[in-house]
């Protein structure tokens, strides 16, 4: 009874963002890109804990996917640790760029998250509750690169009457 089988696991495509930047989605309008996920229901009525695996992979522009493949490897790699450039025609100033090859189009995280579920009360039962966070640092668009300033997810939130509403903050006051 208190064993619910869990949903297959979801594989999404996430919203398209610029290349190393963890803000806005590419739509219109903008908006934060976000998962939204149907919690699970446990029948005993009890707390349970939960964990929430994520994995997600990059996808960098550096180079052209469509004529990149595998033997584009080692010395044929379009791409090398710390390159010098110039960016000056006819100037030799050599500007060296900080890169890691092996950060380039490969799983970025991989992240798990325990959690406890908490059993509704009587007062909630056949109400839709949903859930307000806070995401971003504290400080301003330069001091906190590639996040945000604290900003509010969902970034519009559609409720009637009778509706719940959970404020979720996790944040801090000593950044940046």
């Amino acid at each position: 009874k208190c064993i619910v089988k869990a949903p297959y696991p979801a594989c999404k495509k996430a919203a398209t963002t610029r290349n190393n930047h963890l803000g806005n989605a590419f739509t219109d309008p903008l908006y934060s890109t976000r998962f939204d996920m149907q919690l699970p229901h446990f029948p005993s009525g009890e707390a349970k804990r939960c964990v929430l695996r994520v994995r997600y992979n990059i996808t960098t522009g550096d180079y052209d996917p469509a004529n990149t493949f595998a033997d584009s490897n080692r010395a044929n790699s379009p791409i090398t640790n710390d390159p010098t450039i110039n960016i000056l025609t006819g100037e030799t100033l050599g500007l060296t760029l900080a890169i890691n090859t092996a950060q380039f189009g490969r799983t970025f995280q991989d992240r798990s998250h325990i959690f406890k579920i908490l059993p509704r009360t009587e007062k909630m039962a056949g109400k839709h509750l949903h859930n307000l966070n806070v995401r971003g640092q504290r400080g301003n668009i330069v001091q906190n690169f590639p996040s945000v300033e604290y900003d509010f997810v969902p970034d519009k939130l559609k409720m009637t009457t009778g509706d719940l509403e959970h404020i979720q903050w996790a944040g801090y006051n000593s950044t940046p």
